[in-house]
């Protein structure tokens, strides 16, 4: 295994556009003035190596300095290599430094034109600069691209109208503008009309190869927004599963362990004066610890899986509820009215869990001397209040615990679209709370609930 550390930040790749330039780190600009910065784009060494090279082809094969006389034999003009270095700089560089290939193209067909050099084969490094200028270069570089792609012809056939060329063809017509308007015309439209044609072609389709570069940055980034979208939808669901399963914890352990609490302090006086009577308090707590750890194992399943099969609390499991904690030595009255109607699974769940925390937290902060009520009325909405004698006053319950518990309730009844209050009057604990019923059921008693208008005493 190597040793070696790499200082370089790992990461997925990005995506640059061919419209933005970038320099990279200072280290990779090195001497590079900083009013050139903006010139040059990082590109990787196998692509400046691919551009060197099809520079070197094309100016080889089509640009090389030969010239050719009216009869067609040809020479080598050593004055043309002026003007096919910064050619083939301009070509090699193209993708690299859009700008610097301009103006390279720039200074060679000012060296041409003053050395009074004919048209040449190495002409197409111009029209490949204004390709790529218009392709791969910034908003400005597109716009001076395409105004040298009308400058650039006028001016050569204007060159070519008074300076005389020794070309096949073209000597016959070149170099004889002062004689008259026809002989000016008639150069000016043999080369400036295909020269404005190809030019204007090139830089048209570089402007194509442009707009679907664009699209293609467009519809990346429309990607990695829909991606970035899925993946926060996706940990905010994960976020809301691990609340939502947090809460249920909290429930289940907290309402659990104050029974068995409870059972066991009960059943510990009660060895010494009634042993007979520690057989209930026993089986209570075995049936709460039995209960608590199939919810449990329920929520661990939620955890493995994605879909879980844990069986959901209802308001038929309130009895069972109200049972334990009357087993646990609270004096519970209850108070059930109306017809019971459907309320969700989620709202089912609320109740449950609501009548569930707050009977914990009179069970751990309320009086046993006094009586606790629940008083649930089916009415146009489900109207629950729950009032207990506070037995650590003047601190209210939750407030010396986490407040998890307070919290939870509050947010599970909000989300099946109900209402939580709770508040200390005078010396008891009153939570009071509306849950509307489910929208487009039929209305149908719930099974498990004590009879409508039946009050323990």
């Amino acid at each position: 295994m190597s040793t070696t550390t790499s200082t370089a930040t790992a990461g997925p790749p990005t995506w640059t556009s061919p419209l933005s330039i970038d320099v990279g780190t200072p280290a990779e600009r090195g001497n590079i003035p900083a009013w050139m910065h903006e010139w040059f784009s990082h590109q990787p060494r196998h692509v400046r190596i691919i551009d060197t090279l099809v520079a070197l082809a094309v100016m080889l094969f089509v640009g090389f300095p030969f010239q050719l006389r009216p009869d067609w034999s040809y020479f080598l003009d050593w004055q043309a290599f002026f003007v096919w270095i910064p050619f083939t700089g301009a070509v090699a560089m193209r993708r690299m430094s859009p700008w610097l290939a301009l103006v390279l193209a720039g200074i060679g067909l000012l060296i041409k034109w003053m050395l009074g050099l004919p048209l040449h084969g190495m002409d197409i490094a111009v029209l490949i600069v204004l390709y790529t200028g218009s392709a791969r270069g910034p908003r400005l570089l597109f716009m001076l691209s395409g105004a040298c792609s009308i400058i650039w012809p006028v001016i050569q056939a204007v060159y070519v109208a008074y300076f005389e060329m020794q070309l096949p063809f073209l000597d016959r017509i070149t170099g004889r503008a002062n004689l008259g308007p026809t002989e000016f015309l008639l150069p000016m439209g043999i080369v400036g009309i295909p020269l404005l044609l190809a030019s204007i072609i090139a830089w048209v389709a570089g402007g194509i190869l442009r707009v679907q570069l664009s699209s293609s940055r467009i519809q990346h980034a429309a990607e990695l927004a829909e991606l970035e979208y899925r993946q926060t939808q996706e940990e905010l669901v994960r976020e809301q599963e691990r609340t939502y399963i947090a809460r249920d914890m909290h429930d289940i352990v907290a309402h659990s362990l104050a029974v068995v609490v409870a059972q066991a302090d009960g059943g510990r006086y009660l060895m010494k004066s009634s042993p007979e009577a520690v057989g209930p308090v026993l089986n209570t707590i075995s049936e709460t610890a039995r209960d608590a750890l199939v919810d449990v194992r329920g929520l661990l399943g939620r955890l493995r899986h994605t879909q879980s099969d844990a069986v959901k609390k209802t308001t038929e499991d309130l009895p069972a509820v109200f049972d334990r904690v009357r087993q646990a030595g609270m004096n519970l009255q209850t108070k059930i009215s109306g017809t019971p109607k459907p309320l969700g699974t989620a709202g089912e769940v609320a109740v449950f869990r609501l009548v569930q925390e707050c009977l914990t937290n009179a069970l751990k902060y309320g009086s046993l001397q006094h009586p606790t009520t629940v008083d649930m009325n089916w009415g146009d909405h489900l109207s629950i209040e729950i009032r207990n004698r506070m037995d650590r006053a003047p601190s209210a319950p939750g407030v010396t615990g986490s407040g998890h518990g307070l919290i939870g309730m509050r947010e599970r009844i909000l989300v099946v679209g109900g209402e939580v209050r709770y508040e200390q009057q005078d010396c008891e604990w009153v939570v009071s709370a509306t849950v509307p019923y489910q929208q487009g059921s039929a209305a149908s008693a719930t099974p498990g609930l004590p009879h409508p208008d039946n009050v323990d005493a």
